[in-house]
């Protein structure tokens, strides 16, 4: 368990994020059509999205990187 530790921490982050991003999306663009905001200040939303794509690819990044050094150690014992 303790292996995954990173990945189950990465996982929890991108999924948190990524609701973060829906539900922040979807009230700030009804707030921007009822504003007449400039699209602009989306931004922070989609580094919420970002955040979650990059620990997601993080998280599965990590998963190989594991699964590749159990390989090696069981090779070498």
């Amino acid at each position: 368990m303790e292996r995954y530790s990173w990945m189950i921490l990465l996982a929890v982050i991108a999924g948190v994020a990524l609701i973060g991003f829906f539900v922040f999306f979807f009230k700030d663009m009804e707030f921007i059509k009822k504003m007449k905001e400039p699209k602009t200040s989306l931004w922070i939303n989609f580094s919420l999205f970002f955040i979650s794509v990059l620990s997601i690819i993080l998280s599965i990044y990590l998963y190989y990187d594991i699964q590749t050094q159990l390989q090696l150690l069981e090779r070498i014992s």
